[in-house]
Formats: C-alpha cells, sequence, structure tokens
C-alpha cells in the first residue's frame, strides 16, 4: 500500500483508514492493526506537527508492506532533517508533574517497532520500521 499525505492534521485520518483497509485486505491480526495505527498516527502528526512547522515541506509518503512474519513500513517526508534514532528515551521514572509536555511519541514508536532505521536521501527523511505479526 502507498499513500501521500499533505501538510494537514486531518490526513492522518485519511491514512488510518486506508491502514485499517490494508489490514483487511491482508488479513492481518487486529493486534499489528492496531500497533500500526499508533505509529504511524504518532509519526506522521509528528511529522506534520514539528517537521513542517517551519514551513518547509509539504508531504509524506507511506509505504506498507506485508512481509514474512510483519509488516515492512517506510515513511518519506521532505521537512527538514531530523534523525528520531538519536532523541534520547525520556526518563519514565520522574513523576508526571516534573516531565516535560510531549517527547513520548519516539519512545511509543520504539516500542512497537522491532527494528527502526533513519537516512537522509535527496532531502528526504526516511524512516524505516518493521512490525512483527
Amino acid at each position: 500500500m502507498d499513500i501521500l499525505l499533505g501538510n494537514d492534521l486531518s490526513e492522518v485520518t485519511r491514512l488510518c483508514t486506508a491502514i485499517e483497509n490494508f489490514c483487511a485486505e491482508e488479513n492481518l491480526s487486529s493486534r499489528i492493526c492496531h500497533d500500526l495505527l499508533l505509529v504511524l498516527d504518532e509519526l506522521t502528526a509528528n511529522i506534520i506537527i514539528h517537521g513542517f512547522s517551519t514551513g518547509i515541506g509539504n508531504s509524506i509518503s507511506v509505504h506498507l508492506e506485508k512481509q514474512k512474519g510483519g509488516v515492512f513500513v517506510e515513511t518519506k517526508d521532505n521537512a527538514p532533517a531530523f534523525d528520531p534514532l538519536k532523541k534520547r528515551s525520556p526518563n519514565l521514572q520522574t513523576s508526571l508533574e516534573d516531565r516535560p509536555i510531549g517527547g513520548l511519541g519516539i519512545h511509543l514508536i520504539r516500542q512497537f517497532a522491532q527494528h527502526m532505521t533513519y537516512r537522509r536521501e535527496e532531502d528526504k527523511n526516511i524512516i524505516t520500521l518493521f512490525l512483527r505479526e
């Protein structure tokens, strides 16, 4: 499945519908469908909110492919360079009152994806994930 998203949070809803259709067509379990929805909702919303906040960038392509044992995901966006793998994990031992707002999205993605890579190519951020079935 391939889908191109614009620079608008309403596009996340369209992506979620496409993911649900992909899961049904590929006969994926409800668990992996839930995980894909959660991960891609978080990832694409973060790109739109943080990556496109500079006014630079305007599209995200998402590719999903069922493979043996799970689902391969690749996102490409033309926002400014950002390597999520360099982002430190949040300190979950700190009380809620002392934690900064936000900062859990990348941590959440790392918890659900068994494999995550980042590269910058032709002025695009490319993130690949593998979620096990």
